[in-house]
């Protein structure tokens, strides 16, 4: 029986109490996924993550199946009001380059802006350890940058939300 990298993400999810919930891929999502709650934002908004494999690499009808990339996502709970997708672009290009992992994105049709990180699956078993900081270090960028991320979403620049940022500081 081939090795399943996504149950193994979701059995470490499950040892470390994030109680994920796994998904079948239908119609509307075409691959299968876990699900677990990272707890509220600042405001109370219940929040996901999402753990996925990637790019099956099928060599022939007697291969194995392998995944390649391990992606996470975290989809915010607020969306980009109408007029302001050119400063939430500056935004989120903004903090992409201040990070190690960057991943902040938007869908300019549905205004959702999201957090996806792909990973690079090494040969065999992402270590346990990695996944865990891989979804750590989301964890950081995402609680570090949301409220800045909501005010330009809500129509503030980005230059208001900088300069109240750092008003909050000093």
């Amino acid at each position: 029986m081939a090795f399943n990298q996504l149950k193994y993400c979701g059995k470490i999810l499950e040892d470390y109490a994030f109680s994920p919930e796994f998904f079948k891929a239908d119609k509307e999502i075409p691959y299968d996924y876990y699900r677990f709650n990272i707890g509220p934002d600042n405001r109370g908004r219940s929040r996901f993550m999402i753990v996925n494999m990637l790019g099956s690499n099928k060599q022939s009808e007697d291969s194995i199946e392998s995944d390649i990339l391990l992606q996470l996502s975290v989809i915010f709970p607020f969306k980009v009001s109408e007029g302001a997708f050119r400063e939430m672009a500056r935004v989120l290009m903004f903090f992409n380059r201040s990070l190690d992992i960057p991943g902040f994105g938007m869908d300019e049709l549905s205004g959702h802006i999201y957090f996806r990180y792909a990973f690079m699956k090494p040969e065999g078993v992402i270590p346990r350890k990695t996944f865990l900081s891989l979804i750590s270090i989301i964890m950081l960028a995402v609680d570090s940058y949301s409220e800045d991320i909501e005010a330009v979403a809500s129509g503030l620049s980005v230059r208001e939300v900088m300069q109240n940022s750092l008003e909050r500081i000093l």
